[in-house]
């Protein structure tokens, strides 16, 4: 498996994670960050796309479809839904989708530079020492 191809993969492994994580949260039964917003964080990890650029000025969305891009933008709106979670928890969740909201950004505006130079898995381990505690 070459290089760019283990990276991607890995980030797929870790969104797996993050939204295991996040349906594991102690919220309410049909919370929104427990299933659309968890969903969207597993399609946007699993779907990076260092091609998906709109044009030469590097603007793209990395793979990420608009959906999941618009679900990930919701959690600011519904911050009031976290109030029952831990500081950490909170900390933990915002941590995660904010680094998954910017990763196809990143990916589609350097993506050859964001994979190899390491800044794909440094996100990704981020992500990973922000759910790494129990919930």
């Amino acid at each position: 498996m070459n290089f760019r191809l283990r990276v991607l993969t890995e980030a797929a492994a870790v969104g797996l994670r993050a939204g295991e994580w996040m349906r594991a949260l102690p919220l309410p039964d049909g919370a929104w960050i427990c299933g659309p917003l968890a969903d969207a964080v597993e399609e946007a990890l699993a779907g990076l796309d260092p091609e998906d650029r709109d044009d030469p000025d590097r603007y793209g969305h990395g793979g990420v479809s608009e959906s999941a891009r618009t679900r990930l933008d919701g959690l600011v709106y519904d911050v009031a839904e976290t109030s029952t979670l831990r500081a950490e928890q909170r900390v933990a969740l915002f941590a995660v989708v904010h680094c998954v909201r910017g990763i196809p950004q990143t990916l589609a505006n350097d993506p050859w530079t964001v994979v190899q130079r390491g800044d794909l898995s440094a996100l990704c381990a981020i992500i990973d020492s922000a759910i790494a505690r129990p919930v």
